[in-house]
């Protein structure tokens, strides 16, 4: 068996060779709590220890910010390393030979071509930035005076410039690279035969992802007859815009160090650079041309809470609509700072100061009140028509809402703007509610309580719990569940105990996060009642099965046209209504 490329028999070898324990005291003080130990967490700023480390399972797990992993992840984490280079790291604190990649030999070369991408770009910065200090980047220097950015700020940003065609060609061939790792990195474009930089007479911001990793540029112009403003790198083995964000590895270092409660998405990079250098270091900014569920989940690691702080024309209110929907589906806090009409944050910054666009910030209006603004600006209300569509979109959006209390907030809002009385909108908002919620609802609980009675089992048997009987049928419908029942069931046909810390081996943090979360299940508020919770979700599991069968049998009798089928068909019902009776007056009981 294999994770992430390694044979898991050697990640066994690297996490005992490297006790938790000990590797996280290197970093942070740590100190022994009854069968545990804690420690403050280096992952978000906090006075009170919150994050646990379990010593018998080698794994730890924050209760503040919700981080969790064995020894190999908090390396990842705490030297914003990769899967590979924290084993690598790993490995050689233990005198342990890295082995080659075991999967196949295609994930090792993808991992050598991307590491030699990583190199090549980092030693482009780092010209980049010498360029800057030369007689020839006058114009990138004044254009920095210009912007009023001090030394600290061009250092925080590793701002450089390009100085022309050949020159960044000339010095990563000096390196060793070659062309075409200069075309894989980006960095060049090819023309009669010839290829040249990519970024030719650029200001130069790179683009750092959240591992410290140089991913790629961000190139602007400086006179004004360029073709565009700004010029990215194309998408490579390094870089994708549709999940990169900008200044998220500042906005890490941030929170390690000091603490944020909430995260500043603005529009572009000089609106982040301005804000980071009036102190608003939890400003970042969404590569591309607009935020993607990526970019969310990436943010949503930072904060709870976000603050959009777009250009206050109608181009940025169209992508202030756009974004709150794929932020909320992260379950974030959503907020709108309203600027003035066609004020980014950069010219607020230099015309008003700090101070006012605090002010702003403060004064944030949370998401479903900015919607409402911005949908009535669309709208003549004074006209009825228009009034009554926009009436119509209104209450479908406030039906989107989980309480009644919210939606009767937002109808007084609603309200002012139309002119039509809170108690006939909320009729309205009644009358297109439910029949949506005689649908769902229903379902819905079925479904919430299934899935729970589903992870508490699933956990039990993770943690090779006392009062797990004999397997039966889970009806799992999530992949990350499935394949983790695969591989406990194949490790037990060996004879072998899969523990619980193997899970960060084979399944990846970000995506298969409903996995990771049955590492660290709380079975401690569930108490002494586990071994009766574990019977009561078994049932529950079971009764899905059974009254699923029960469904389609019974969609299946009428349509069966042979009488002998039908007895058995019958039969069969008659049975799993027997068992379902059975399971329900055990539940009763």
């Amino acid at each position: 068996m294999s994770g992430r490329g390694f044979d898991t028999a050697f990640l066994d070898k690297v996490r005992q060779t490297n006790d938790i324990v000990s590797t996280i005291s290197n970093y942070v003080q740590v100190t022994r709590k009854g069968r545990n130990f804690w420690c403050n967490c280096p992952f978000h700023h906090e006075k009170t220890p919150s994050l646990c480390i379990n010593d018998t399972d080698q794994f730890f797990h924050c209760f503040g910010c919700g981080v969790s992993g064995d020894v190999i992840t908090f390396i990842m984490k705490i030297e914003s390393m990769d899967f590979y280079d924290a084993v690598k790291l790993l490995a050689s604190k233990s005198n342990l030979e890295l082995p080659t990649l075991s999967d196949n030999k295609e994930i090792e070369i993808k991992k050598k071509k991307r590491d030699r991408i990583y190199a090549l770009l980092e030693d482009a910065k780092n010209h980049y930035i010498e360029n800057l200090k030369t007689p020839q980047a006058q114009l990138a220097r004044d254009y920095i005076l210009k912007r009023d950015l001090s030394e600290v700020d061009v250092d925080d940003f590793a701002i450089g410039f390009s100085l022309g065609y050949d020159n960044v060609v000339k010095f990563l061939r000096s390196k060793g690279y070659s062309d075409k790792e200069m075309a894989n990195a980006g960095m060049v474009s090819e023309k009669d035969g010839r290829i040249y930089d990519f970024f030719a007479g650029r200001l130069m911001f790179p683009i750092i992802d959240k591992f410290n990793h140089t991913i790629g540029f961000s190139g602007r112009a400086l006179n004004s007859d360029a073709f565009a403003k700004y010029k990215n790198s194309p998408q490579t083995e390094a870089f994708d815009k549709s999940s990169t964000v900008f200044a998220i590895n500042l906005v890490k270092k941030e929170k390690q160090k000091n603490g944020i409660n909430s995260v500043i998405i603005c529009e572009g990079q000089m609106d982040v650079i301005a804000m980071h250098k009036s102190g608003f270091k939890n400003a970042v900014a969404c590569m591309g041309t607009a935020l993607t569920p990526i970019h969310a989940r990436e943010i949503s690691r930072l904060a709870d809470r976000v603050i959009l702080c777009f250009d206050g024309d109608n181009a940025g209110k169209n992508a202030t609509m756009k974004a709150i929907p794929v932020l909320l589906e992260q379950k974030l806090d959503v907020r709108v700072a309203m600027l003035p009409s066609g004020k980014d944050p950069d010219e607020m910054l230099k015309e008003k100061g700090a101070d006012t666009l605090r002010q702003y910030l403060a004064s944030a209006i949370d998401n479903m009140e900015f919607r409402i603004i911005t949908l009535a600006e669309r709208f003549d209300l004074k006209d009825g028509k228009n009034r009554a569509t926009f009436i119509a979109q209104v209450v479908a959006l406030l039906n989107t809402l989980s309480t009644n209390s919210e939606k009767q907030v937002y109808l007084e809002l609603v309200s002012r703007l139309t002119g039509v009385s809170p108690q006939i909108l909320s009729r309205d908002l009644i009358e297109n509610n439910v029949s949506f919620v005689q649908q769902t609802e229903d379902l819905k609980n079925t479904e919430d309580s299934l899935l729970k009675a589903q992870k508490f089992v699933l956990a039990s048997i993770l943690h090779s719990k006392e009062y797990v009987g004999e397997q039966f049928e889970l009806y799992l419908k999530n992949p990350s569940f499935i394949k983790l029942m695969e591989i406990i069931n194949k490790a037990k046909e060996r004879g072998e105990t899969f523990k619980p810390s193997q899970v960060y081996d084979l399944f990846n943090e970000e995506s298969d996060k409903d996995v990771i979360e049955l590492v660290t299940y709380n079975f401690d508020r569930i108490g002494d009642e586990c071994t009766t919770y574990y019977k009561q979700s078994k049932n529950k599991i079971l009764l899905f099965g059974l009254e699923n069968k029960q469904k389609k049998l019974t969609q299946m009798f009428p349509l069966e046209k042979d009488i002998e089928q039908k007895r058995k068909i019958l039969s069969e019902i008659q049975i799993i209504t027997n068992e379902i009776k059975k399971l329900k007056s055990e539940d009763n009981k």
